[in-house]
């Protein structure tokens, strides 16, 4: 799983090191795309599989669903990991999130996330509201087995 959240510096040319835990056991294959906030989502091959499927199998003259692919498949990019866990972000993708010498990774079990640092501080601020959290998220029924 990809958990946690890791501030990464960025090298030359928009290449990123993935933290250790992100690198053992992973596939060196993945999709990035567009998120939808200011961020990007890094997506496993069988992850980025299931979520085109699922979004494909909308309603095709639903003018929300064409613009849903259009976001997925628009800006997805097929990206291969190095041995050493560097991968180089795609000029298009790194202009989504900003040009600062760093990124927050944000995990998110089978998925994470690279936001920019200044935007990953205001989805904090919105995290550690925590008189909101509770009226926030009731409707999830979030429930522990």
């Amino acid at each position: 799983m990809f958990l946690g959240k890791h501030v990464c510096k960025l090298e030359s040319n928009n290449k990123l090191k993935l933290p250790k835990g992100f690198i053992k056991n992973r596939s060196k294959e993945f999709y990035l795309i567009q998120g939808f906030e200011k961020n990007l989502l890094c997506l496993e091959k069988n992850a980025f599989s299931e979520m085109f499927q699922k979004a494909a199998s909308l309603n095709i003259t639903d003018p929300l669903a064409r613009l849903l692919l259009r976001l997925i498949l628009g800006s997805a990019h097929n990206v291969q990991m190095e041995k050493d866990g560097y991968f180089q972000m795609p000029e298009s993708l790194f202009k989504l999130i900003g040009n600062g010498p760093e990124v927050c990774i944000v995990g998110q079990g089978d998925f994470f996330e690279i936001w920019s640092v200044e935007s990953w501080k205001k989805q904090e601020t919105l995290i550690m509201d925590v008189e909101s959290n509770s009226s926030r998220f009731a409707n999830l029924e979030i429930t522990l087995r």
